[in-house]
Order: structure tokens, then C-alpha cells, then sequence
């Protein structure tokens, strides 16, 4: 049976008439800040002044994506704020996750050197820098003070604001900043990357420059490997610096400042993207470059076939990636991503005209889905991997990101992502921390719906936003209504019991969620799925409440005043102003929170406080939103211990819960 001590909360009432408008605005994923369409990404998208590489980013096993509200999400090896442990499903960088932190997040770069080795820098939108991860990894290791998250003092290079970033791209000892005017800036120990004729240190930013006199400009993109960069400009112009291809020398040399790059002899129509990858050995670089037209490109180092051309010789010329060994050349890509952001393995996947993944160079651990490689790398020529988990096949794919180790795809009309390669820490997502090597693309992952690369049109969410205990019970929130709920029991290591829509955790574990439903596109019926890791959080407290229309304004249930939902949610907040759990108010009016003693271990002031769309665990909260459809706060009741019709701010201070005695679950 359940013994749970509650503490009880009557809150908020409502009241008509006071014509309100709505004071919440929410950032979407298509805001831009500066010059880049967050939503010009994957298969649709055209036109490098504003497209935008980046809402999907995978290094050795750690990833991070930007989410359609907007958000940035994160999970994988060494990817919590102190940068040894590792979130197991995708969570949101905010500031109840990452203590500290201040100012919206806007980009991520990730630099890795294989397993257990990998840094994060953040940039908000008030002009902050933000590092944590292995120290050294990307960013010089007198610039930070442990692996923890924390304050850059560096911060961005002079004259520069967040909102005039265009590109923050990170790689294995390195970071190159391009902004919305068209410099580069590059962080750097290595003298030659930093591309300014061998000066600055690896502890400040460096103006990149050109061989011939005065600073690179009228750059919109600018891609690295560990050693090297590539960069375009506003007029097509490639232009290369540190170990780099010069399209004259048969070898490979080292430029300390950026020169030009002949583009590919006979190429037509505009560069769309430009990308660059290298060996796990030394510092070997291989260029790409793909035109609007669909016609791409390779050039350099090719030891492990990374260039498509079907032979391992390198190559100082363009040269065409061909779909058979001297066959049709490959005119008809609409997206590529060669594995950049860790040190080694030279390896590329792309999307053609037909939404199909192929992919090539240097396998390893099943990275690209091309072998069974568990032990080392082995080069492989162009062609398309074939082992997909039973239901899916390399088709409809809108989407794909190459990282370390992995590879990872978005597919229409599948919720969830594709995965295959090695992993680890909770890299597939999926609340698992165990490791292995999946040789099979496995889509028992976790929903994600990327900017620019919406594969449903259905969602499934739930009426109360973490954390999942054993014991707590919540309603699940599918949308578009009408579909049918169901516990993936073979999929599951936690249990629940499902009736209807209600969902009640019954063991621990990772608990996955299906809704199918038609979603009113052209695919038809759909099945999308949410993760739930479900814990024994042992003792907990249960407060409860509720809100009505309170016509008279007294902030007490009168004769005829009744519970109204009004679409609110309530936010449990901690003292720090970090929200601890989000419920959906039912339609009755009622709410209940139900959290473990261990999540209230901070001791001050905790408060309730009312939104109109639901908050992430972690999100910063200090002020409740104004409520649509013409109400407004009348007051709080909290039974006998005070009645406050003053308090119309729609928030209220329920103590310090540090030390409330909680209940325990026992069996009957």
C-alpha cells in the first residue's frame, strides 16, 4: 500500500472579465538570431547564405539537436554539467541542468578524440561562452578549470555579439567562430588552424587572414577537421588553411593563413555546402563540396577511400565520388556529412534525389553501417548499408549526421531516429547505458523532432514533465487525437499498466510508449513513441491543488464556482528558480505533483507557479504567465493556513520542502 504524507496546496483561483492578454511568447526553432534559417536544413535545403549545418551535431558518442520549440537538446557519453556522466536520453540544456547558466542557448560545438574524450562549448544569447566536458579536448585547458560546466572569461572575440554568429563549429583541438559579416575567428593551439600567420596563442580568438594580405572575408560557411579548414565565400570562393590540399602540390602542406582554392574545372551553378573530414592518423584532410545542382566533389588524402572514387590514392585535383567503380558519377546529392567533429576516421554519409543514405570511407565499429568492423577501420567504397531493423529500410531519409563512431538518420513518417555504430553512455538515446556495436540500424530510440527535419506530424507527450517515479500516475497527451495508446512491452525494462489514457509506473527501468494515429500527411498512419526512464525515488511528497473560477474574486470556492483547466499548466519550482516537475491542470481544475524527497533536497522557498504551455524539468522559471482568454489571478487559498486575494501574480511560495517527510510504497 502507499503511506505518503502530503502537503497540501489550494491554489490560484480565476477570475473573468479582466480581458488579459497573453504575455508568453515562446521562441520557435525558425527564429533566427542573426543571419541563418534555423530551418534550412537536411534534404530540403538550398542556398548556403542561410543554410544552416548545424541542428544535428554528433561527435565520437555524444550529440546534440536542436528541437522544434527551439531548445537544444543533449545526451550521451560525458555530457552531464560535470562533464564525466552521461545523460541517457535527450535532455535540455537549461539551467536547472546546468547550474549557472544564464541567457537562452543558442549553438553547441562539440570536439572529441575517441572514447571518453570530449568537450562542449555553449553560446547564449547574452554573450557568453560556456565550456565543460575532458579538458583540453578543444579548447586549451588554461582557458577552464575542471571538466565541470562554466564561464568562459574568454568570451567571444572582440566586436562580436551572439546574435551576429553564424556558425559555432567545433573539432578536435579546435573552434571556428564565422559570423553574420563574414569573419572568422578561430581558437586554436595549433598555430597553423589559427590562421593568422603562426601568431596569437591557443588562449585567445584569431582574426583569420589571408596569404594575401588583410583578413578573410565574405565567408558563409567555414568547416574543420582536426589540422585543417575550408571555407566559402559570398562569391563561391573556397579558400583552405593549416594542413590543407592547395589544388597544386601532390601532397598535402601547411598553410598559416588562408589562400585560395580552385573550385571543381567545369563545375556549374552555385556551391551549397562544403565539408571536410580526416584520417585517424596524423593529419590527413579530405575536402568535399557540394553544388545546388547535386553534383559533388571530393579532393585530398583518400588512404581509406573517403574521396568515393573507388581506389585509396589521394588526390590534389576535384575528383567525382561515382556510385560504382567508373560508373555514374554522383550528380544527385541533396546533403552530406563527413564525420568532422572527432579526430580520426575519414568517413562520409550523403542523401541523394531519392532520399537514400550512401556512404563511405574509413568503417569502423559499424560507423556507417557498412560491415561488421568491430575492431578496427577498414576502408570501403560508395554504396548504401543494408542492415535496417525489421519495418525499416534505407528510404524517405530527410536527414543524416555523421559523428565518431556513429551514424545517425531521420526518416519521414518514423518518430524516432536511426542508429547505427558503437553504443554507449546512453548514445542511441534510448536510456541505456550499456554498450555494444549494432552493425543493424536500430530506430528504438528516442523521438526526436529536429528543426528542419519534421518527420511526423503527431506527437506524444504527457501530462506531467518528470520525473517518473514508480508509483506516480499521469494522463498521456496524444496529438492528433484519436489514436490508440500502447505499453511497448518487448521494448521495456520498467512496467507500468495502461487504462485508456491513464498511465500508472509500476517498476523501474526504461518504460517506451507507443501512440498510433493518422496524421493527416501523406503518411498515413503513423506511430510515434515516447521514453520514460522510471525510477524508485523511495520516499515522496504528493501536493495537490486546484483552480476555479473565482466570479467573486475572493479567492474562496463560493456556490457555483467551479474547477476550470483553462489550458494551464503548474510548475513545481525550486529555490533556485529552476522548475522540478510540470503538470497539465486537469479539466476539472485539479493538479497534483508527486516528487521524490530527493528532488527537494534544497532548502528555501519553493513555489508553484502557472504557465500556459508546460516547462521542461530544469527550465529557469520566475514568473507566471498571463492566462489567455481574457482571465486573470484572483488570489491564493491554502485552506487554513491563509486566504490572500492580494496575491493576483499567479505564483505562490509554499516554504522550504527541504526535510518534508515523505511516504514510502510497499507492496500489499
Amino acid at each position: 500500500m502507499t503511506t505518503t504524507r502530503t502537503f497540501r496546496v489550494l491554489l490560484l483561483a480565476l477570475a473573468a472579465g479582466l480581458c488579459l492578454s497573453n504575455a508568453s511568447f515562446s521562441q520557435t526553432c525558425y527564429t533566427n538570431s542573426g543571419c541563418q534559417d534555423y530551418s534550412n536544413f537536411g534534404f530540403s535545403s538550398t542556398g548556403a547564405s542561410t543554410l544552416e549545418y548545424d541542428n544535428y551535431v554528433s561527435a565520437f558518442h555524444q550529440t546534440v539537436v536542436r528541437d522544434l520549440d527551439g531548445s537544444l537538446k543533449i545526451w550521451g557519453e560525458l555530457t552531464k554539467a560535470n562533464g564525466a556522466d552521461s545523460w541517457l536520453v535527450p535532455t535540455t540544456i537549461n539551467a536547472g541542468n546546468y547550474p549557472g547558466l544564464t541567457g537562452t542557448p543558442l549553438k553547441v560545438a562539440i570536439g572529441s578524440y575517441g572514447t571518453g574524450r570530449a568537450q562542449f562549448l555553449l553560446l547564449t544569447s547574452d554573450n557568453k561562452l560556456w565550456a565543460w566536458g575532458t579538458e583540453d579536448f578543444m579548447i586549451s585547458n588554461s582557458l577552464t578549470t575542471s571538466t565541470s560546466f562554466q564561464q568562459l572569461s574568454i568570451g567571444l572575440p572582440a566586436g562580436v555579439t551572439a546574435s551576429t554568429v553564424k556558425m559555432l563549429f567545433g573539432t578536435t583541438y579546435a573552434v571556428v567562430l564565422t559570423t553574420c559579416g563574414g569573419d572568422v575567428y578561430v581558437l586554436s593551439g595549433n598555430g597553423d588552424m589559427r590562421g593568422a600567420g603562426g601568431t596569437g596563442s591557443g588562449t585567445a580568438w584569431s582574426h583569420v587572414q589571408k596569404q594575401s594580405g588583410g583578413f578573410l572575408s565574405g565567408i558563409v560557411a567555414a568547416r574543420a577537421s582536426m589540422g585543417g579548414v575550408i571555407a566559402l565565400d559570398t562569391a563561391g570562393g573556397l579558400w583552405v588553411w593549416g594542413q590543407s590540399w592547395d589544388g597544386v602540390n601532390t601532397t598535402s602542406l601547411s598553410y598559416d593563413r588562408a589562400i585560395p582554392l580552385a573550385a571543381p574545372a567545369g563545375a556549374t551553378d552555385a556551391i551549397k555546402m562544403i565539408g571536410t573530414t580526416h584520417t585517424t592518423n596524423g593529419y590527413d584532410v579530405s575536402y568535399y563540396v557540394l553544388y545546388e545542382n547535386g553534383r559533388l566533389y571530393s579532393m585530398g588524402h583518400n588512404s581509406m577511400g573517403q574521396l568515393g572514387n573507388w581506389n585509396t590514392t589521394s588526390q590534389p585535383n576535384w575528383v567525382q565520388p561515382t556510385y560504382s567503380a567508373g560508373g555514374t558519377p554522383m550528380n544527385d546529392i541533396k546533403w552530406i556529412s563527413p564525420n568532422e567533429h572527432d579526430f580520426g576516421y575519414a568517413a562520409i554519409n550523403v542523401i541523394n534525389s531519392s532520399k537514400v543514405v550512401y556512404s563511405w570511407g574509413e568503417e569502423s565499429g559499424n560507423m556507417i553501417g557498412r560491415g561488421s568492423n568491430n575492431s578496427g577501420p577498414s576502408a570501403v567504397n560508395p554504396g548504401q548499408p543494408t542492415n535496417f531493423q525489421s519495418g525499416y529500410s534505407n528510404s524517405n531519409i530527410i536527414a543524416v549526421e555523421s559523428g565518431g563512431h556513429t551514424t545517425m538518420v531521420l526518416r519521414e513518417c518514423t518518430s524516432t531516429f536511426g542508429y547505427v555504430g558503437h553504443r554507449t553512455e546512453g548514445s542511441m538515446g534510448d536510456n541505456v547505458a550499456d554498450g555494444g556495436y549494432d552493425a543493424v540500424y536500430h530506430f528504438n530510440t528516442n523521438a526526436v523532432q529536429v528543426c528542419g527535419g519534421e518527420t511526423v506530424n503527431a506527437s506524444l507527450n504527457a501530462a506531467v514533465n518528470g520525473p517518473y517515479c514508480i508509483g506516480n500516475t499521469l494522463q498521456l497527451l496524444g496529438t492528433p487525437a484519436g489514436g490508440t495508446y500502447a505499453i511497448d512491452v518487448a521494448g521495456s525494462t520498467a512496467t507500468a499498466t495502461l487504462s485508456g489514457t491513464t498511465l500508472t509506473f509500476t517498476g523501474e527501468g526504461t518504460l517506451r510508449v507507443n501512440y498510433t494515429v493518422n496524421d493527416g500527411s501523406s503518411c498515413g498512419t503513423v506511430t510515434v513513441v515516447k521514453v520514460f526512464a522510471v525510477e524508485d525515488c523511495g520516499s515522496r511528497v504528493t501536493i495537490p491543488g486546484t483552480i476555479w473560477n473565482d466570479a467573486n474574486g475572493d479567492a474562496v470556492i463560493g456556490s457555483g464556482e467551479t474547477g476550470m483547466a483553462n489550458g494551464l499548466w503548474v510548475n513545481l519550482v525550486d529555490p533556485n528558480g529552476n522548475v522540478i516537475a510540470s503538470a497539465k491542470v486537469n479539466t476539472n481544475g485539479t493538479y497534483t505533483f508527486q516528487v521524490g524527497t530527493g528532488y527537494l533536497a534544497t532548502s528555501g522557498n519553493y513555489s508553484i507557479t502557472i504557465t500556459n504551455t508546460d516547462k521542461e524539468v530544469g527550465d529557469r522559471l520566475t514568473a507566471a504567465d498571463v492566462p489567455t482568454g481574457g482571465y486573470g489571478y484572483t488570489g491564493v487559498n491554502r485552506g487554513t493556513t491563509g486566504i490572500d486575494n492580494t496575491n493576483r501574480t499567479g505564483q505562490l511560495n509554499i516554504g522550504n520542502l527541504s526535510g518534508v517527510a515523505g511516504g514510502t510504497t510497499t507492496s500489499p
